[in-house]
């Protein structure tokens, strides 16, 4: 019977630390980041094509660095947008319905619907 019992306790033992060192027992479980991904699916072509087009002329907005440009991120109502111009929706039809601020040499796209981030242009 003392048998029986040792090998039971022993059991619990190897299979609590088992547990432990798996992280299963006493540590809260962490909620993943949920993958945010572009509502406007452009090409590298097209990305480069609206960069270059918006950002020719050098007259983007100043803003102020801690904005924060995230996809999904609602757009402060201190930002002005822009509507793309026809020389750029001419040649990405796709950006047509959305409007557009620059910050640090990127395009942000913005979904005028909700006023969110839909894609950035690096």
């Amino acid at each position: 019977m003392k048998t029986l019992l040792v090998i039971v306790s022993a059991a619990a033992v190897f299979l609590f630390a088992g547990a432990t060192a798996n992280g299963q027992i006493g540590e809260p479980k962490k909620e993943q980041t949920p993958v945010i991904t572009p509502t406007i699916n452009l090409t590298v072509e097209q990305g480069h094509i609206i960069k270059e087009i918006l950002l020719k002329d050098g007259n983007a907005q100043k803003l102020p660095a801690n904005v924060d440009i995230s996809l999904g991120v609602l757009v402060p109502q201190t930002i002005t947008t822009h509507s793309f111009p026809p020389e750029v929706y001419g040649k990405v039809p796709q950006v047509k319905s959305h409007t557009f601020f620059v910050k640090d040499n990127k395009v942000v796209i913005v979904d005028p619907k909700n006023n969110t981030i839909a894609d950035i242009i690096e």
